[in-house]
């Protein structure tokens, strides 16, 4: 894919991403406080697997930016916390697993990543030890939440190989 073709490829995939953390932001609260599913961590597992890991760490650190503009400094700094301890975390199994771990168990360590992440930055933001308490009902979102988007990315990967759009 030549440089042009790659930075629109990935101005789509950006725009997908904001799209889907928008619209998550319209459903109506099913998680635990602030708690949101992960749709737009999506694109982040599909650049991770299809475009690179540069590409999908400045996913991570663009969708901290959307949350900003669109929320506020502590959403972003919780974002960022987040989404950094997931891409780490990411990374460090395609790297331990050669790239053969499975989509489902990347959304999961993803997602639980995710939330613990984001538990530690709120913890010491807010100046409160709700981390020991709060800890097992992140875990067990971070499953639920990870296992879903996981599944959607596992189901729609097929689809996107077939289209021809799969940048490696």
């Amino acid at each position: 894919m030549t440089s042009g073709r790659k930075i629109a490829f990935l101005g789509i995939l950006l725009g997908v991403m904001l799209v889907l953390s928008l619209a998550e932001g319209m459903l109506p609260p099913i998680l635990p406080p602030f708690g949101r599913i992960g749709l737009p961590n999506i694109i982040i597992l599909y650049c991770l697997q299809c475009v690179g890991s540069r590409e999908a760490g400045m996913m991570v650190l663009l969708k901290a930016g959307f949350a900003f503009i669109t929320r506020g400094a502590v959403a972003a700094t919780l974002s960022l916390c987040g989404g950094l301890l997931a891409f780490g975390c990411l990374l460090l199994l395609l790297l331990l697993t050669k790239k053969r771990a499975s989509l489902v168990a990347l959304g999961v360590i993803g997602a639980v990543a995710h939330n613990i992440g984001q538990l530690a930055a709120f913890s010491l933001w807010a100046n409160t030890n709700v981390f020991p308490a709060y800890l097992p009902v992140m875990l067990i979102t971070g499953v639920l939440t990870g296992f879903a988007t996981g599944t959607v990315f596992r189901l729609t990967l097929p689809f996107l190989q077939r289209l021809g759009i799969l940048s490696r």
